[in-house]
């Protein structure tokens, strides 16, 4: 702030802070643990010597402050397993380092061998994305869209997988439409997403962190405990109050570029929050 001279004149200046500690603390110990409480209460007193710094220096009436975060994150599956949750993991094994996961290559590696017989099927796995080996489809003159579904099926049989969506049916939207699959269809890029896109059940992860065998927690479903984020608009430009409608990430960016009276940015896909402006 001072060595920058931000806020020392009518020029907006834009000053963002990462606080990742809570993000290392909720992957190694997960969200209801004792150690992420006590990050949560240093976090909130850190925030208020911010502010107050803030206050001082520039004037709350004088800033926007924004408080989001880009993701939430699962319980631990053997915790809350204690509960009668169907809660756990896919990986039940160590996983080596490097990869996101053993038994779902292999599952659908084997599924293939098995039906057009034995090849190196699997490019690579980046949960929740599985890569098949174009070369060999190709090689052997298959139906990429045959051997997704194949793959596809021998997935859907493993214990903690709820859904898979083929790269075929996201292109062409061939697929039942409910929230989950539409989220995971706004997220298919087709350039970087993979052939086979897994939606696991709710509380399930696929390993553990850090390649341990049931340590951990990681954020990646779609499910309402990993996109639940808080969303918090601090200024003269925001009405008070706690407002109870769907929003996005997205719609943070184009609110403030409304309050700043600046272009939206473009390719952003999120909308102006009126309803929260005075």
């Amino acid at each position: 702030m001072e060595n920058e001279n931000l806020g020392a004149d009518d020029v907006p200046d834009l000053l963002t802070v990462s606080f990742s500690a809570t993000d290392r603390i909720g992957h190694q110990y997960g969200p209801y643990s004792k150690e992420q409480h006590d990050q949560i209460l240093r976090l909130d007193r850190i925030v208020a010597d911010l502010l107050d710094y803030l206050d001082s220096r520039i004037g709350l009436d004088n800033m926007i402050v924004l408080m989001t975060a880009d993701h939430g994150s699962a319980p631990i599956p053997e915790y809350i397993a204690q509960f009668g949750v169907d809660a756990g993991r896919i990986d039940t094994s160590e996983v080596p380092e490097g990869e996101d996961s053993v038994v779902i290559p292999q599952t659908v590696d084997a599924a293939l061998d098995r039906a057009l017989g034995r090849a190196d099927w699997i490019e690579a796995f980046v949960k929740p994305n599985l890569y098949l080996n174009y070369s060999e489809i190709d090689a052997r003159r298959l139906s990429r869209r045959k051997v997704e579904e194949i793959g596809a099926q021998a997935l859907k049989q493993l214990h903690g997988i709820a859904e898979v969506l083929t790269r075929t049916q996201l292109l062409t939207g061939d697929f039942l439409e409910n929230e989950i699959t539409l989220r995971m269809s706004n997220q298919f890029f087709p350039k970087r997403s993979g052939d086979l896109v897994i939606v696991n059940q709710p509380y399930y992860l696929t390993s553990a962190y850090k390649h341990s065998i049931n340590k951990g927690s990681d954020h990646e479903t779609c499910y309402d405990y990993d996109t639940h984020i808080p969303f918090i608009l601090l200024g003269k430009a925001f009405k008070a109050g706690a407002y109870h409608f769907p929003v996005t990430l997205n719609d943070m960016a184009p609110t403030l570029a409304n309050v700043l009276g600046l272009a939206y940015p473009s390719g952003n896909q999120g909308r102006v929050l009126h309803e929260c402006l005075n």
